[in-house]
């Protein structure tokens, strides 16, 4: 059975200009509008550029995502990879699904995980080096799944999986 591809529009239609506002500022633009602020003075859009949204251990919530990661891996890879490429519903039994099973049985799932965040980190631009993606897909292999799964549903949906509210970061520490 093959898969068919599904075309997304990204949520925030532009990166800014060189010297134009950041994102989320007076004169942002979502989907080709112009539109004020929608956060909070303080606080930043989703998925700061070169960080990961969500820790490597804030790994047990959403508890049905935590249950998956835990107890099904593969098939949380398979919808975070699948999500990754293009089709946001998936149900995660997969291709993708079967590879990461097919490889955990040679205790090599973690060389598809480690190939995953590395995309992931490449695509929203989060800082960090290939020696760091495979010690944390070998040493906490549920938690990347995890991390890589909620930091995929707020890039591209802008919702925050805990809540399945819009997601709002916390702002900077400030000093009074």
């Amino acid at each position: 059975m093959e898969q068919q591809q599904y075309k997304q529009e990204p949520f925030v239609a532009e990166k800014p200009a060189m010297g134009s506002p950041a994102p989320g500022g007076p004169n942002a633009v979502f989907n080709g509008q112009p539109q004020a602020s929608a956060y909070p003075q303080g606080h930043i859009a989703p998925g700061a550029p070169g960080r990961w949204t969500f820790g490597l251990f804030d790994c047990c919530s959403p508890v049905d995502t935590c249950c998956l990661g835990c107890w099904c891996p593969c098939i949380l890879y398979g919808k975070t990879y699948a999500r990754e490429h293009g089709d946001p519903d998936a149900s995660g039994v997969n291709t993708s699904c079967m590879a990461w099973y097919a490889a955990s049985c040679f205790g090599a799932a973690c060389i598809l995980q480690f190939m995953n965040r590395g995309q992931i980190r490449e695509k929203y631009g989060i800082e960090g080096g290939s020696f760091g993606d495979f010690c944390a897909s070998w040493c906490c292999g549920c938690c990347t799944l995890i991390q890589e799964d909620k930091e995929s549903i707020v890039r591209l949906t802008g919702t925050d999986p805990k809540t399945k509210e819009r997601y709002i970061s916390p702002g900077q520490m400030s000093y009074p």
